[in-house]
């Protein structure tokens, strides 16, 4: 088995890491009980999602009602940019590219544009934690390569977009001690 498994290839083996933290990852159960901010900002990312917003709307969106922050509708529709790992090519994913950017919004000084270091903190930050949960930044990776007419991929890209706004509310709670 193990010889079998450095047989596959790094892109295989990557994507069956995903796909177990995927299938691995909490569900939402209605108990009657107020969900957490995070399982809150998972539910309106998805909503946002089957809207027609792309990735990056939809985690920009479900961040910025969590914490009532005025995004204006000029950034919204500039992420729109960001689609299919920006333009379809298959970059950075466009979840992550959107947190990035909300992380910008609440976090640099408008004052002193220099001044940089909570903001790439944060943003640096947040990048290792989506590494670190789905094995790859890349847009293509996480869709296993598939078109982007393909609606099991759309589906992935969903689970993918709301998790995202899950992480991005959680750690901006614990680190700006956002009320």
């Amino acid at each position: 088995m193990l010889l079998e498994n450095r047989r596959k290839p790094l892109v295989a083996r990557i994507m069956d890491k995903i796909d177990k933290a995927l299938d691995s990852a909490p569900q939402i159960i209605d108990v009657g009980v107020e969900p957490s901010r995070g399982d809150a900002a998972y539910e309106r990312a998805a909503h946002c999602f089957d809207q027609g917003y792309n990735c990056a709307q939809s985690v920009m969106l479900s961040a910025a009602e969590t914490f009532d922050v005025a995004i204006p509708a000029e950034i919204i529709k500039g992420a729109a940019a960001f689609t299919g790992g920006i333009g379809y090519c298959g970059c950075t994913c466009g979840a992550l590219t959107g947190a990035s950017l909300f992380i910008g919004v609440i976090s640099a000084d408008d004052k002193k544009p220099r001044k940089r270091t909570k903001t790439l903190d944060l943003s640096g930050r947040f990048h290792d934690r989506f590494k670190d949960t789905f094995k790859s930044t890349c847009c293509r990776v996480l869709r296993k390569g598939s078109d982007f007419k393909d609606k099991q991929a759309d589906r992935r890209c969903k689970e993918i977009t709301a998790m995202t706004a899950r992480l991005l509310v959680d750690m901006v709670s614990k680190r700006m001690m956002v009320p």
